[in-house]
């Protein structure tokens, strides 16, 4: 038996196959493990080094001069992260379900009949970079954070 027929809530109907369920698993290993950094790597990080959020810390000697800001700076910016990420994350939501989007992009993410955690996580390259990349980024660099608060972000 399968881990949905062990821990029936839904119709079996319902339940997806393990060929499903194997896809969905290697699909959100390719775009977490590989799409993911290389956005980091060849994209972000390079903003913010433009932009100065990196400062001293990415030397191994962090600079005593490097001003960090106050706490309630971290704090304020934090809140500010949070609002931006579920603003952006819901207009970008309503933008995948637009006619042409919905068919060409995000569709696959409402292959589920059944409700299961990785099917949050089942997603094509370019919803992952406009539905979950990209507003989880922006914040900290609309709003020009230091390291520090990008750390306890993310």
């Amino acid at each position: 038996t399968g881990v949905c027929e062990r821990h029936l809530i839904l119709p079996k109907d319902r339940c997806p196959s393990r060929e499903l369920l194997r896809e969905v698993f290697f699909n959100a290993l390719l775009n977490h493990l590989l799409l993911q950094w290389l956005s980091i790597i060849f994209a972000i990080a390079p903003l913010l080094d433009t932009i100065g959020a990196l400062g001293p810390l990415t030397t191994l000697a962090a600079s005593a001069e490097y001003d960090v800001g106050s706490p309630w700076a971290h704090a304020w910016r934090l809140c500010a992260c949070a609002a931006l990420e579920d603003s952006l994350f819901y207009w970008s939501h309503r933008l995948l379900h637009t006619p042409y989007l919905f068919k060409a992009v995000h569709k696959r993410h409402h292959e589920f009949k059944a409700p299961i955690a990785l099917a949050g996580a089942y997603a094509h390259p370019l919803e992952l970079a406009i539905g979950n990349v990209g507003p989880l980024w922006l914040g900290p660099l609309l709003l020009r954070s230091h390291v520090l608060t990008m750390w306890a972000w993310y």
